[in-house]
């Protein structure tokens, strides 16, 4: 991730994982220029965002609900030198962050359930509730006019991109960018199988870009 080096165990089976997926490289691509910024990595996972981030902002903290995401995420910060960069175990919305931060960034679970849970993917039954909780989160942490980037999936249900229209009336936040990555995101996975019965016709994935009033 930039000039870092991330540890993760992804693609091992079984047990808690360490996790980076492909989707955090195409948010650190839109995530504005954080020099000198406080920021904040929710759901930080493996640290490729908050390890990234920290070559320019002045500080990051990454929250993170898996243990041992967090030791390896520590780890990659000591071995490295960085030491502008903090990593703390925590769910979300009960850890206290301190203070007031500048930009919050994050790429949660954000899957649609299958019979066997994932923490790691599950973002709630239709997929954007995490992403929902996470960005609530950021309102309470920002200061006013702080901004948050995030990615989250809509589905498509009657023809309306539910999260995303959700997300454009939130009186709390002035909409900066929304752009569609995907029309149809991860549709090849077995669990589209269950879509038509929660009236899913198809999943997008988005890029948000918000800035906090109120």
């Amino acid at each position: 991730m930039g000039d870092c080096f991330v540890a993760h165990d992804h693609w091992n089976a079984g047990g808690e994982l360490a996790y980076l997926s492909q989707e955090t490289y195409e948010l650190l691509d839109r995530v504005p220029d954080p020099t000198g910024l406080r920021v904040l990595d929710l759901g930080s996972g493996a640290g490729g965002l908050a390890l990234a981030l920290s070559a320019r902002a002045r500080e990051v903290l990454g929250i993170e609900m898996n243990a041992r995401a967090v030791e390896w995420t520590r780890a990659s910060a000591a071995a490295q030198g960085i030491l502008n960069v903090r990593f703390e175990a925590g769910r979300i919305p009960d850890f206290s962050p301190g203070g007031k931060f500048d930009l919050a960034v994050f790429n949660p679970p954000m899957a649609i359930p299958e019979s066997t849970p994932r923490s790691h993917r599950d973002g709630g039954k239709l997929g954007f509730e995490h992403p929902a909780r996470f960005l609530d989160y950021a309102g309470e942490h920002l200061r006013l006019g702080g901004q948050a980037c995030f990615l989250a999936t809509s589905p498509v249900i009657g023809g309306r991109s539910v999260y995303q229209e959700q997300v454009l009336r939130d009186p709390r936040w002035s909409l900066l960018v929304a752009h569609r990555l995907h029309s149809r995101f991860n549709h090849s996975l077995a669990r589209k199988a269950g879509y038509a019965a929660l009236g899913i016709e198809r999943i997008e994935l988005w890029f948000f870009h918000l800035r906090k009033h109120g």
